[in-house]
């Protein structure tokens, strides 16, 4: 179902089908709302990324969350790396800003700058290229052109389609 589809369906269901009380402006902007709260509250669209490992690792500006990530060690080995809240982190660990900069434990993510922070900081050996990987929840693209389809085409997603008028959106 493409985004004229919805907007014909929508118009139907509130007996509005020339788009006169509702324009298609004011669907599209709603199609689009619904579909970012189906992805928040559910996590269905993930993605992964490959990123360089710092000791400040900036997301994508459209990452809602972090489902999980791997490190590469020096030695070339990949490790699942736990995340933990700010909080966590000062409740375990007091003493973490005086840790030396070595082989990173553990991640935070800071969702207001759109980073994850590596602690302790990689030092230069485990600095690598490509060397962390995450998968996050997206907010998918707004749908703009009428051929354009919900969550950016996946098809594992088609059945919620008909969730953005279910939800009322």
């Amino acid at each position: 179902m493409d985004l004229s589809a919805l907007q014909l369906e929508i118009g139907r269901l509130l007996n509005d089908p020339a788009n006169s009380r509702w324009t298609a402006d004011v669907l599209t902007a709603r199609i689009n709302l619904a579909q970012t709260e189906i992805v928040g509250y559910t996590g269905c669209y993930r993605r992964g990324e490959s990123l360089n490992t710092s000791s400040t690792i900036a997301l994508d500006a459209d990452t809602m969350s972090i489902v999980r990530a791997t490190i590469q060690r020096a030695d070339g080995s990949i490790y699942p790396i736990p995340l933990l809240t700010t909080e966590q982190l000062v409740f375990r660990y007091p003493d973490f800003a005086q840790w030396d900069p070595g082989e990173p434990r553990l991640m935070i993510y800071d969702a207001i700058n759109q980073v994850i922070n590596l602690y302790p900081e990689p030092d230069t050996s485990n600095q690598i290229t490509g060397g962390f990987s995450v998968i996050e929840v997206r907010k998918p693209a707004d749908l703009v052109n009428s051929t354009d389809i919900p969550f950016e085409s996946n098809n594992q997603l088609i059945p919620h389609h008909m969730a953005h008028i279910v939800t009322g959106k």
